[in-house]
C-alpha cells in the first residue's frame, strides 16, 4: 500500500500505545503460570497476535507457529518451547527470515535440541525444533541480542533451581534484561543477578497475575518527535517516568536533537528512524552511533540515510554511525521506500508533515505489524494522508 502524506501539523492528546516489549513478556509469563491471569490494555497488533497464537504451543506438541514479522515471538518461543520440550515448526515473513538466528540455533543444539532449517542462505523458514533443553548452565555472548537473552531468562524457572546464564562477554542491552526481570517478578519469579549473568537460586513457579500493560515509549516516540516540528503540539498520556523500558531515554534525547548531539543508540535501535527523521528537521548536527551493529540494523541505517537525502535533507554514514545535518523546510515531493519496516514508515509520516511538498510512502501497511491504530490517531490529530490504490481509483482520505 502506498500513501501520500501532506504537509501539516498535529495537535491534541493521544494515549501512548501499549508497550509491545512488556506485552510479549507478560503474555508468555501468563501462559506459563498455572491459573488465570488478566492482562489489560493490550493492543492486538500483528506481532502481539502472533505471540498470543504461538503461546498455545506451550501446551501442545507438533504445532506450527506463524511468527509473521515478529522477532520477539520467534526468539522468545524458540527458547521457551525447547525448555518444555515441544516439537514446533516456525514460519515467518520475509524480513524475519533474514534476521540473525544462528547463535540461538547453536545454543539450542549444544543443549540437546534438534533444529532443522534451510539455513541463513535461504531464509530460516520453515524451522522445526525438537527435543528438550538439557543442562542448567548456559554460556551466552552478551552481544547476541536482547530477545535471545530475555527468552533464556524466562526459561530459567522451567529448568529448576541452579539454572543459570553466564555471559562470556559484556552485555550490550542491559535495559531489556532489567525489563524482563521486572515482568517476571510481577508473575512471582525472581532471578538473582550474578557478576556475569543471572541464576535461579531456588525453585519457583510462575504465578497468575493481573497486569495493565503500560504505555510504550517505542510507540509514543513518533508523537514526541512530532513536537519538535513547527506548529505541532501533541500531549501523550499513559507514559510512566519510572518505566524500565529502554526507549524511555528518548525523553532526554528528543529536546537535544541538533546542537552537536552524540547519542549511543545500542539500547534503543527501534527509535532511531523517528529520531533521525526528526533530526533532519532540527538545525544542527546529530550523530547516532552504534546504529548499525547488526546487518539488519546497518541496512535500516542505509535506507534511513537514503530517505533523508531524497526528502531534501542532509545525512551521511561513517562505519556504524548515522550523521544527520538538520535544516528547516525539507523539500519532500518524493517517493520513500520503507523496505516493509514499520518504524521507517511511521517516522516518515511524521517527517513528511514538515516538508514543503507531499511525500509518498511505500509499504505503509507494515505499520499494522506494530501499531494498527496509528493511521486513525494520525488523522484524529490533524494529519492528512491519502491511500493510493494500484488502480489510482477509490482513493480515501484520513
Amino acid at each position: 500500500m502506498e500513501i501520500k502524506v501532506f504537509p501539516g501539523r498535529l495537535t491534541g492528546t493521544v494515549d501512548a500505545p501499549p508497550s509491545a516489549s512488556v506485552a510479549h513478556r507478560a503474555i508468555l509469563c501468563a501462559m506459563l503460570a498455572e491459573g488465570d491471569s488478566t492482562l489489560s490494555n493490550l493492543e492486538l497488533s500483528d506481532e502481539i497476535q502472533a505471540t498470543i497464537n504461538g503461546a498455545k504451543a506451550l501446551y501442545n506438541d507438533g504445532l506450527t507457529v506463524d511468527c509473521r514479522e515478529s522477532t520477539g515471538t520467534l526468539r522468545f518461543l524458540m527458547v521457551l518451547l525447547a525448555a518444555v520440550g515441544r516439537k514446533t515448526t516456525f514460519l515467518g515473513g520475509p524480513s524475519l527470515a533474514e534476521k540473525p538466528l544462528q547463535p540461538l540455533i547453536d545454543l539450542l543444539t549444544e543443549h540437546g535440541v534438534t533444529c532443522t532449517t534451510e539455513g541463513a542462505a535461504h531464509g530460516w523458514f520453515p524451522l522445526t525444533i525438537e527435543g528438550k533443553l538439557q543442562g542448567k548452565r548456559f554460556l551466552v555472548r552478551g552481544d547476541v541480542g536482547s530477545r535471545f537473552i530475555s527468552g533464556l531468562m524466562m526459561a530459567l524457572p522451567l529448568l529448576g533451581a541452579g539454572a543459570e546464564i553466564v555471559l562470556t562477554s559484556p552485555l550490550q542491552t542491559r535495559d531489556y534484561s532489567n525489563l524482563t526481570m521486572e515482568v517476571m517478578r510481577r508473575f512471582g519469579v525472581t532471578l538473582t543477578a550474578t557478576e556475569n549473568g543471572w541464576k535461579m537460586e531456588k525453585e519457583a513457579d510462575y504465578q497468575p497475575a493481573q497486569l495493565e500493560i503500560e504505555g510504550g515509549y517505542a510507540g509514543a516516540v513518533y508523537y514526541l518527535c512530532a513536537n519538535r516540528l513547527p506548529r505541532t503540539n501533541v500531549t501523550v498520556t499513559g507514559l510512566s517516568a519510572a518505566s524500565r523500558q529502554p526507549d524511555r531515554a528518548i525523553s532526554n534525547i528528543i529536546p537535544a536533537l541538533g546542537n552537536g548531539l552524540e547519542v549511543d543508540v545500542k539500547e534503543i535501535p527501534d527509535s532511531v528512524p523517528a529520531l533521525a527523521m526528526t533530526a533532519a528537521h532540527a538545525e544542527g548536527r546529530t550523530s547516532f552511533f552504534n546504529a548499525g551493529r547488526y546487518e539488519y540494523e546497518a541496512k535500516r541505517m542505509q535506507l534511513l540515510c537514503q530517505n533523508i537525502l531524497s526528502m531534501g535533507g542532509q545525512a551521511d554514514i561513517e562505519d556504524d554511525r548515522l550523521i544527520v545535518y538538520g535544516k528547516q523546510n525539507l523539500s519532500g515531493g518524493c517517493v520513500i521506500p520503507t523496505g516493509g519496516d514499520y518504524r521507517i514508515a511511521m517516522a516518515t509520516m511524521i517527517g513528511a508533515l514538515a516538508c514543503l511538498k507531499p511525500v509518498v510512502i511505500q509499504d505503509a501497511e507494515a505499520i499494522n505489524h506494530f501499531y494498527p491504530n496509528f493511521f486513525k490517531d494520525f488523522a484524529r490529530l490533524g494529519g492528512v494522508c491519502e491511500i493510493i490504490s494500484p488502480s489510482k481509483a477509490g482513493k480515501k482520505k484520513g
